[in-house]
């Protein structure tokens, strides 16, 4: 006798939404033509409204409060009236729109919104003197009452300066291009990416302190690792990295050079990690969005709606899933897949929303939208899609009539008080809004239970009984559920009939869940015959449940629901007996495991790895035996033609034909992903429980096989100085100039294991003459910049840790700070040498760390004596510069940098030189005249020749 389970998990949600149910809300009146009604949407559970904005609504913009509890309320416009104050001050023309309504974001019990492109004239200093200015800054409100706005308090002064490149830009911020609220906290997080390098401030219950300013996050931002372009474009919040702990992301859609990035900080907003991608021009970070996927840490979802397959289209827009890169002790996201656009210009990814766990599988669901494919489509995606392959939405939102359908998203929580979550959709070039109503999931799992067929030999025919359990896990807040599910059974086999309409062959009856227990048993008598066999079959059956009535087809009740994608929902197999000489058979089944692991893995060495297991039986028949197997570390893959996937994610392996005595049954072909394996796996375990009668859970072996498993630590370490020549100082200028030295290790993992938690530590010999607390150290590996910690031990100063997968690099920076006073007189005429020592630390076996000398870097410091006072050397040159600027200026003065006056001068030269030339020649013919009459008398001379020699 032989016995064969199989267990089928089916897709049974078609979508979660009702959209024969859709209701669509149209700008109120208020609302001029165009006021993009709907730009941006959040909802207030407490209260049952959501919260629209309308930037464009008027001169200032609007913001509604919209109804949905049972006391609808309508539209309510909230007023801002500090806003209404300065524009009955200013120009309306030159105020244009100042947009308010662009954001807002809704707590459990208050709401915020910002105006960002509010502007107005403002004093800004210039020099000695004010000066107004017309400026643009972001002004943003919180809820207050009576259906108003309360100011919030900007920044101040000095951090408004912080990182300012020009006097205007004191004045200047732009805040309220986006807001996030963290709950319970009630922590509200304001972006302005669209001045200056982009800020993000933070404000700490402000419905609680409405007077406090906030913080800004850019100041904690590591000085290695800059920002110069639209910092705070998106801004989320998860459980990333940490136990408990919480990290914001914020995300530049062009970094500091172009590459968008996405900043890391925790709780008290310390900067710790940076997420770099490396593709320019896709607005990388346009989006993000936090999702659980798994039970420990939350994923981070990052819309590029730039994103484009290929050269010849554009826009088409992609969302990246990035997960922790270790289940245990994460600290960097590593990307997992890529859901990309399907249509160019659809800009799919530019919003999207959590939608919470639809499903009950502990994964949550998301809405992606591609606002301008055609006139905007909404994309529905399951948490089980975002984290497996392959990509498949599982609903698609396009309805007639929308602009810039998706343009805003919005979840209502729990909307109809069903367990489920609504989605509001906005289209504001449509001044429109949609609602969207949807059904909680529960998921049933189908399981059987059979006696022990255990026949005697007299007997022909025997009537048993096997037992349909039905679980259920429902919705944590569903009041109501109604549901009827109906299971039928069908057997397959010549010989068995179920004893209530035998000739049928077919069995069925319906279950409610209206009672909501967490099982539902029913028993289900079937005859079965025995034949003259040693070994039979005794019963060959196939079982199924499904929903009776599909809720999709009917008027639309919050109660009705939906089963979940994880729900089991189909079994069939085979049960076989045998006969044995005792009343009962007594199999020993013996098992032998052979593997293909060598007995030193190393890990990341090979991509599969397979394992056997055979059974040889030395007792009596085994007429129904299985065999459970799991491996805990990696994943099975494929397993035997015998095996099925069982509930936990175990196989359920059994054989075609029984085993009979002194037989062997072979379990073959195992094959496990060992490429998920990282350096902090030590082992796997390949665990198997056998049985002689698989419906017989008392008789069980377990058997356990541990493999060890090995890192390979095969690094290339290289380091340079900075600067790498001799620095020739004095002692004078080491007291009066800070002086900084840097050492820049970079490590190549050559190896083939990928590192999760790489350690390297870092000392310093002649440590008394560095300033160790302005000293840092910094690691740049592939994903982003981490801080290296201090260390208290005397001779560490940094532990540096950080993934590094194989074929990756990393660089680690570390910059010293010269103590000033560490050097005296003695040093004079001596060279100092500062070096730093690189360590790797790994655990090889147990407990036992190891310390490793890689390399180590110097810097020589050639300390000169001096006689003259460094003030007095640089007094000196500054006078003798400014001796040649003097007489400069005198010469240029005097003409000897003009071209004309030299010209004018060398024309004067040679006019005065032809008639001194002229001169001379007439002198010396009269000269020779008067000697040719020397008989004549001398005192008639009219010159002499001494006369003309002078003259």
């Amino acid at each position: 006798m032989f016995w064969v389970l199989l267990l089928i998990r089916v897709w049974m949600v078609d979508s979660f939404f009702h959209e024969a149910s859709m209701k669509t809300f149209e700008a109120p009146i208020s609302v001029s033509k165009k006021g993009l009604f709907g730009y941006s949407i959040s909802y207030e559970s407490s209260k049952k409204r959501l919260i629209a904005g309308a930037p464009k609504g008027d001169i200032i913009g609007q913001v509604f409060t919209i109804g949905l509890g049972s006391e609808r309320t309508g539209f309510q416009k909230i007023t801002f009236k500090e806003l209404k104050t300065k524009l009955a001050y200013t120009n309306k023309k030159r105020a244009q729109s100042w947009w308010l309504g662009t954001s807002v974001a809704a707590s459990d019990d208050f709401f915020v919104t910002c105006a960002p492109r509010y502007t107005d004239d403002e004093p800004i200093k210039k020099r000695n003197a004010y000066d107004k200015m017309f400026v643009n800054y972001g002004v943003c409100g919180i809820e207050g009452n009576n259906s108003s706005l309360r100011f919030l308090n900007p920044m101040t002064a000095k951090d408004r300066q912080r990182n300012a490149t020009g006097i205007v830009e004191n004045a200047m911020d732009n805040f309220g291009w986006s807001i996030k609220i963290k709950e319970p906290e009630d922590i509200v997080l304001i972006g302005g990416p669209s001045q200056i390098t982009g800020r993000v401030i933070v404000y700490q219950q402000p419905k609680k302190n409405p007077n406090r300013y906030p913080i800004l996050i850019n100041k904690f931002i590591l000085p290695n690792d800059p920002v110069r372009f639209n910092f705070g474009y998106s801004i989320t919040y998860g459980n990333f990295f940490g136990d408990k702990s919480v990290e914001y992301a914020v995300s530049t859609t062009y970094g500091d050079v172009g590459f968008p990035k996405v900043y890391f900080f925790n709780s008290k907003f310390a900067h710790i990690n940076t997420l770099t991608h490396e593709e320019i021009g896709t607005l990388f970070g346009g989006c993000l969005c936090t999702v659980r996927l798994s039970a420990d840490y939350d994923s981070l979802l990052i819309g590029a709606p730039l994103y484009a397959k290929s050269a010849y289209e554009s826009d088409t827009g992609a969302v990246y899933v990035f997960q922790p890169n270790s289940g245990t002790s994460p600290t960097m996201l590593t990307r997992k897949k890529i859901l990309k656009g399907k249509s160019p210009g659809g800009r799919f990814g530019l919003t999207m929303v959590n939608l919470g766990d639809m499903d009950g599988d502990g994964k949550d669901e998301v809405a992606i939208a591609a606002p301008y494919e055609d006139n905007g489509a909404v994309y529905i995606y399951t948490g089980n899609a975002l984290d497996s392959e392959p990509e498949k939405y599982m609903m698609k939102i396009k309805p007639e009539g929308f602009q810039t359908f998706g343009l805003s998203l919005a979840t209502l929580w729990d909307y109809d008080d069903n367990g489920s979550n609504g989605l509001a959709i906005g289209a504001p070039e449509s001044d429109k809004i949609v609602i969207l109503r949807s059904f909680a999931s529960v998921t049933v799992n189908l399981r059987t239970e059979f006696p022990l067929l255990q026949f005697e030999s007299n007997k022909s025919d025997e009537n048993i009984t096997f037992k349909v359990i039905l679980s259920v896990i429902y919705p944590k807040k569903a009041k109501n559920v109604t549901a009827d599910i109906k299971v039928t059974a069908e057997l397959t086999d010549e010989q068995s009939k179920f004893v209530k309409n035998p000739e049928n062959g077919i069995y069925s009856y319906t279950q409610s869940l209206t009672d909501k227990l967490s099982s539902y048993n029913h028993t289900i008598p079937v005859t079965v015959v025995i034949p003259r066999k040693d070994v039979f079959q005794v019963i060959s059956y196939r079982i199924k449940v499904e929903l009776m009535e599909d809720p999709m087809t009917i008027p639309f009740d919050p109660s009705r629901v939906l089963l979940s994608e994880s729900s089991t929902l189909f079994e069939q197999g085979t049960k076989t007996s045998s006969r044995c000489t005792g009343a009962r058979c007594m199999p020993n089944l013996e098992p032998t495991l052979t593997t293909s692991l060598m007995d030193k893995y190393i890990i990341g060495s090979t991509d599969r790895e397979y394992f056997n297991i055979s059974i040889y039986n030395s007792g009596d028949h085994a007429y129904a035996p299985c065999i459970k197997v799991e491996v805990r570390g990696v994943r099975i893959l494929k397993a035997s033609k015998d095996c099925v996937l069982g509930l936990y994610e175990e196989f359920i392996c059994s054989p075609t034909i029984s085993v009979l005595k002194e037989n062997t049954w072979n379990v073959t072909f195992m094959e496990m992903e060992m490429n998920t394996l990282k350096s902090e796996d030590e082992s796997i375990l390949i665990k198997y429980d056998i049985y002689s009668h698989c419906d017989d859970t008392i008789d069980r072996k377990t058997f356990e096989n541990p493999i060890k498993l090995y890192p390979e630590t095969k690094f290339e370490i290289k380091g340079q100085s900075n600067p790498s020549d001799i620095i020739n100082t004095t002692i004078n200028e080491l007291k009066d100039f800070q002086k900084q030295i840097k050492h820049v290790y970079t490590i190549t993992n050559d190896g083939v294991t990928n590192w999760v938690d790489l350690e390297f530590q870092i000392s310093f010999n002649n440590s008394h003459h560095i300033n160790v607390l302005n000293s840092s150290a910094l690691v740049y590996p592939e994903s982003g910049a981490i801080q290296c910690a201090m260390n208290n031990d005397f001779h560490v100063i940094f532990v540096c840790n950080f993934p590094l997968n194989r074929k990756q690099k990393a660089q680690i920076h570390v910059s010293i700070e010269l103590q000033k006073d560490s050097f005296g007189e003695t040093d004079e005429d001596t060279t100092a040498v500062i070096v730093s020592e690189l360590y790797l630390v790994t655990n090889h076996m147990m407990s036992v760390r190891f310390y490793d000398t890689f390399l180590s870097l110097s810097t020589s410091l050639h300390i000169s004596s001096t006689r003259v006072a460094l003030w007095i050397i640089i007094l000196s040159s500054l006078l003798g510069l400014l001796l040649l600027i003097i007489i400069a200026f005198i010469m240029y003065k005097c003409g000897f940098f003009r071209r004309n006056n030299r010209e004018k001068l060398e024309g004067l030269k040679e006019s005065v030189h032809r008639q001194s030339v002229y001169r001379k020649s007439m002198r010396a013919s009269m000269l020779a005249a008067a000697r040719s009459n020397a008989g004549q008398d001398n005192s008639e001379l009219l010159f002499n020749e001494d006369d003309l020699q002078n003259e």
